[in-house]
């Protein structure tokens, strides 16, 4: 399912961002200690462990770092979607949002959260962005 087809499940964009917010706090609160980029040369992927430069896993087996798994547990599954290398605020303003100002400042915090956690911060010290 394309990112478009789960917003679109919700009765506004804003309520869509604000399920994928709950979803990250979940995933923080449920994996506290998970750290996703543990030695922090990887980038970030929205599927599967972080990866260097060159392709090469640098992480820990997963799913993908927090906001990939949080969009796959809320049903996204399309990986040309899922495989695009862009910052969250970035990929969901590219695909759903038309960088519309009245979300900028829920995707700053996005932004950061994910920021932490590719900086190799816990998933409870990214999420502590989100729930403060």
């Amino acid at each position: 399912m394309k990112l478009i087809d789960i917003c679109n499940k919700f009765n506004s964009k804003l309520e869509f961002l604000e399920a994928l917010k709950q979803e990250v706090i979940k995933l923080g609160t449920s994996n506290p200690d998970f750290v996703y980029n543990p030695n922090r040369e990887g980038f970030c992927t929205y599927y599967g462990p972080a990866k260097n430069k060159i392709g090469s896993i640098v992480g820990p087996k997963c799913n993908g770092c927090i906001f990939g798994q949080a969009l796959q547990n809320m049903g996204c599954n399309n990986y040309d979607e899922l495989g695009m290398s862009l910052r969250i605020d970035t990929y969901l303003n590219t695909l759903i949002l038309n960088y519309e100002i009245k979300y900028q400042d829920l995707l700053e915090k996005f932004r950061r959260t994910q920021a932490c956690q590719d900086l190799g911060g816990s998933w409870k010290k990214s999420i502590s962005e989100l729930i403060s």
